[in-house]
């Protein structure tokens, strides 16, 4: 087994006619790229650093989603990476272990735009730079104290906008590899302490993929054993090169996705899911718990923070979602605020430890269990064996329509449901033509 896995996985990716693609497939694509474009237009109006870049950035080219204006390519991946990432809304896949979509979207796009590629031809590039990448992060285990964002996305993006910038097979190989050279030196802190630069590393991200384009033109190169020791010996902590390959019964990574149905960081949503059917069995007041115990897989057994100081930590605690649940609070509003009297009592009750049963679950499940124990020793228990919105569902459709109103909550329902359609129209059109279809319906999502 080699690293010459990576190359061939591509190479048989390269072959894939979007038309020839299962019904199902083509549409988990269109799925997770209308949520991504959702995601994109929500943070690209309310991450106040991403607003802070947009004031301080010069007029562009190209047209930044969710706004009226546009802005130069670099400047774009920055934004629309940084913007993806910011809530904490962005689909995700849990072989990969980390979020395909949000490294692509970008790079993808301002290709697609200085194109104007086909619809189909934007959809299919969508889908093979997502499986590339996802079956980089399937292969490679990275150190548990790494965050996923801004290491092998990189070359999913890049590999993308090869696609669409008509680069031969070879060429896009050569991207690839180029791109496989740069992955960040990625902290998993950054997002426990609710720091930002989490989500930048996503914005840089998108920025380097797109840069690979023209270094491989202007004769800079790379090497697959480069790739080898980067990926083999110096970022993971291990590396299964036969998981590059796919057998022909094998479902693509990218049919195996998941969606975030709350707006918290992936590893909290079993235990959410869980928190929830205990809600439907608590009869009594909060007030009468004195004892949550939340046992999980050994990855979300590590969002034990009680206090969390920024909105962008609270989402990475499970005791903070968990008493927000068990309190009736919208995790999309109350995530909003600082942590109430009421949150902050409930949370000084509960404690999240590991269940290696659970763990032994990865990466098929992520599952959770609460037992919650009552003043009257009366006890509740609950287990959520995935978050909602895992692969193993159908498609969660409608809970996504119900997602995009639920940020936008200042639109009405048809408002919102006529951009979504707009943006589903993405087949049917050249990407300039589309993309002036829903600036037409843009207002339809301004946040008020």
């Amino acid at each position: 087994m080699s690293i010459q896995h990576f190359e061939d996985a591509l190479k048989r990716l390269l072959q894939v006619d979007w038309d020839m693609l299962p019904a199902k497939t083509k549409e988990r694509v269109e799925w997770i790229y209308l949520d991504t474009f959702m995601v994109a237009a929500y943070g690209m109006q309310a991450a106040t650093e991403v607003s802070q870049l947009i004031i301080e950035q010069p007029e562009g080219n190209i047209p930044l989603v969710g706004q009226a204006l546009a802005r130069q390519p670099h400047d774009f991946l920055v934004l629309t990476g940084t913007a993806i990432v910011s809530f904490e809304l962005d689909e995700g896949n849990q072989f990969a272990k980390g979020h395909p979509a949000a490294h692509i979207f970008g790079p993808l796009y301002v290709a697609a735009y200085e194109e104007n590629n086909l619809g189909k031809d934007v959809l299919r590039a969508f889908m093979i730079g997502y499986e590339i990448s996802a079956r980089l992060g399937n292969a490679s285990k990275l150190d548990d104290n790494a965050h996923p964002h801004g290491t092998w996305g990189i070359v999913g993006g890049a590999v993308a906008a090869a696609i669409l910038k008509g680069f031969t097979d070879d060429e896009i190989i050569e991207v690839a590899k180029l791109a496989a050279t740069f992955p960040l030196v990625t902290s998993w802190q950054a997002a426990i302490q609710g720091r930002t630069a989490r989500n930048l590393y996503v914005g840089l991200a998108n920025q380097i993929s797109y840069q690979m384009l023209g270094f491989m033109k202007a004769g800079f190169s790379s090497h697959l054993s480069v790739v080898d020791h980067v990926w083999g010996h110096l970022l993971p902590v291990s590396i299964d090169y036969s998981l590059f390959n796919q057998k022909e019964d094998e479902p693509y990574l990218i049919d195996q996705n998941y969606f975030k149905l709350y707006p918290t960081c992936r590893f909290t949503h079993s235990a959410i899911d869980a928190a929830r059917g205990c809600l439907e069995q608590l009869s009594s007041s909060t007030a009468a718990i004195t004892k949550v115990e939340v046992s999980t897989y050994s990855l979300a057994a590590r969002l034990t923070n009680k206090d969390p100081e920024t909105v962008l930590a609270s989402k990475f605690s499970i005791p903070y979602a968990v008493a927000a649940v068990l309190l009736n609070k919208s995790l999309y509003t109350h995530y909003q605020v600082n942590v109430d009297d009421e949150v902050r009592a409930l949370i000084e009750k509960i404690e999240v430890t590991e269940d290696v049963e659970l763990t032994g679950m990865l990466p098929t499940s992520r599952p959770s269990k609460i037992k919650i124990t009552l003043a009257d020793n009366h006890v509740i228990e609950e287990t959520a064996l995935d978050g909602k919105g895992n692969f193993k569902e159908q498609l969660p459709k409608l809970e996504l329509q119900l997602k995009y109103t639920e940020l936008f909550e200042n639109n009405s329902l048809s408002n919102v449901q006529k951009f979504v359609d707009t943006v589903q129209q993405l087949e049917k059109f050249r990407f300039r033509d589309y993309i002036a279809q829903v600036s037409e319906v843009r207002e339809c999502i301004k946040l008020i």
